[in-house]
């Protein structure tokens, strides 16, 4: 029901565009949704790169443009993936019962095998010296043989050496008498370091690398420059003036380095809004919250 429920979606989506006379980078033109995403829609299956949540407004917004009912499908889409998100949840929980047993059956198979070793290298040992008898113990030497070795073994006292001390010359004797003070401390004056702080309108090179495909927007000093989708593996620089803007679909993703230093990733989930400066970056996320995160400077990270 949910594979046909998902077709039966992407063919009215299809055919409601295909009476428009419409293609697909036309709609792409005018509703800005990506083609990727508008051919997933039609083909009844879901892009990987995007959230439930997301795909539905994606569903909501391409339905309205077409004249549908954007409403319906959107509980359709909704309804089909809850039941996805049952049968996940029931899949897990019949597996755990099985992984048990296999993880108790291996210890149990294990410790057999251990308890088999142990018992054949006893039963080794006992017939080995059932052969062979016990081994015959070594005659104690007696004790005034044992102190004679031990008297002869002792080194003789060495006679200390004193080397003799040739008298001084008469202009040794003469000579003035070195300073034998101690050496005088001269005071330094502490070195002052510089803890410069980049401000948050000055020029920086930010590069962006993508972990994996997911759709990005990206806002250079103020100005559009686009919105696509970027596969796994890419990177871009850029050089910004004051800051830089990106919109993600998952925050997980991607990666932000400042100047060389890395910032990490956003967060998780849909990012609506990532200011990124010189001074570090800020993020505001699709519930609202505001999570920042600066560039720390060589004196600092000394200090």
């Amino acid at each position: 029901m949910t594979k046909s429920t998902l077709h039966s979606i992407g063919e009215e989506l299809k055919r409601a565009r295909e009476l428009k006379s419409l293609t697909v980078l036309q709609v792409q033109q005018k509703t800005k949704i990506h083609s990727s995403i508008i051919t997933a829609l039609e083909e009844g299956g879901s892009d990987e790169t995007l959230s439930a949540t997301y795909l539905k407004s994606f569903l909501k917004k391409y339905a309205e443009f077409l004249a549908l009912d954007a409403n319906r499908l959107a509980k359709s889409f909704a309804a089909v993936q809850q039941d996805v998100d049952t049968g996940k949840a029931i899949l897990s929980v019949g597996s755990v019962p099985s992984q048990t047993h296999d993880l108790f059956s291996m210890f149990v198979s294990l410790v057999s095998t251990l308890l088999i070793v142990v018992a054949l290298v006893f039963i080794v040992r006992f017939l080995v010296i059932k052969i062979t008898g016990p081994k015959p113990q070594r005659a104690k030497a007696p004790a005034a043989a044992q102190e004679t070795r031990s008297t002869k073994a002792k080194p003789e006292t060495a006679h200390t050496y004193v080397p003799s001390v040739k008298m001084a010359s008469s202009k040794a004797k003469n000579a003035p008498a070195p300073d034998l003070e101690a050496p005088r401390k001269v005071a330094s004056a502490p070195l002052k370091v510089s803890q410069s702080t980049p401000s948050s309108l000055a020029p920086f090179t930010a590069e962006l690398k993508v972990k994996a495909r997911t759709l990005i927007k990206v806002k250079k000093d103020g100005v559009s420059l686009y919105e696509r989708v970027l596969p796994k593996g890419s990177a871009e620089i850029f050089r910004c003036n004051s800051k830089l803007e990106i919109f993600t679909a998952k925050g997980e993703a991607i990666e932000i380095i400042v100047n060389g230093k890395s910032l990490g990733s956003p967060g998780r989930g849909v990012i609506r809004h990532v200011e990124v400066t010189a001074k570090g970056m800020k993020v505001k996320y699709a519930t609202g919250i505001i999570k920042s995160a600066e560039v720390k400077s060589k004196a600092a990270r000394t200090r």
